[in-house]
């Protein structure tokens, strides 16, 4: 990686159309590091499912992308 590459981090949040927003007024972007994987609907507002995370990658103009705390959580049975 050079020191002129433009890295993205999403930090925790669902999915909106704040990526779009993003990748528009501050993309595009070399890497975007995006959080994915969890997959309780209980965390939707803040995070997200795999799939929104490659869209997320997508709205914000991003060319390379890395998953970050991905699996962290899992579903707990009663």
């Amino acid at each position: 990686m050079s020191t002129s590459e433009r890295i993205y981090w999403s930090g925790d949040s669902g999915y909106g159309a704040h990526f779009k927003e993003i990748g528009e007024k501050l993309g595009p972007f070399d890497w975007a590091f995006v959080e994915c994987g969890q997959f309780n609907k209980l965390w939707h507002a803040i995070h997200m499912f795999p799939e929104e995370s490659v869209q997320a990658v997508i709205d914000a103009r991003a060319s390379r992308a890395g998953p970050i705390h991905w699996g962290a959580f899992t579903t707990c049975a009663s």
